[in-house]
Formats: C-alpha cells, structure tokens, sequence
C-alpha cells in the first residue's frame, strides 16, 4: 500500500496545543486533554494511507493546494 508524507502545519500545531491547554487547564481534565489531542494526532497520521478517502475542500485557495478537512469528534 503506498503511504503519503503528512504535513501538519504550524497553525495546525498551534490550534492542538490551544485545545490542549483549554482542556487541561481551563475544564481542569489534564487526561482528558491528552487522549483527546492523540485522537487528533492519529486521525492526521491516519492521513497516511488513503488519503483520497476525505474530499479536498471546494473552494480555493485550500482547493489548490490539495487540502482536506478533518474532523475529529466534535
């Protein structure tokens, strides 16, 4: 099976470790904060493989550059 390179962005980055902290810190639930961050985390790697399986977004410019929405729980 042929496996793709996943880049997370740094925004992405930014905004997991944003959830992070409002989980752990602002809804006190540190492991909470945790499990959820590796949901996300491995749904992105997941990405991997069959990446196709998730449509790229309609509009531009996230058409052009091939980028695809992932949503993880709510």
């Amino acid at each position: 099976m042929k496996h793709y390179e996943v880049l997370i962005s740094d925004k992405a980055n930014e905004d997991m470790e944003a959830i992070f902290r409002y989980i752990s810190e602002t809804l006190h639930a540190p492991a909470s904060a945790a499990k959820q961050y590796n949901r996300i985390a491995d749904a992105i790697l997941s990405m991997e493989e069959m990446p196709e399986r998730i449509k790229i977004i309609d509009s531009e410019p996230e058409r052009s550059k091939g980028l695809r929405p992932l949503i993880v729980d709510n």
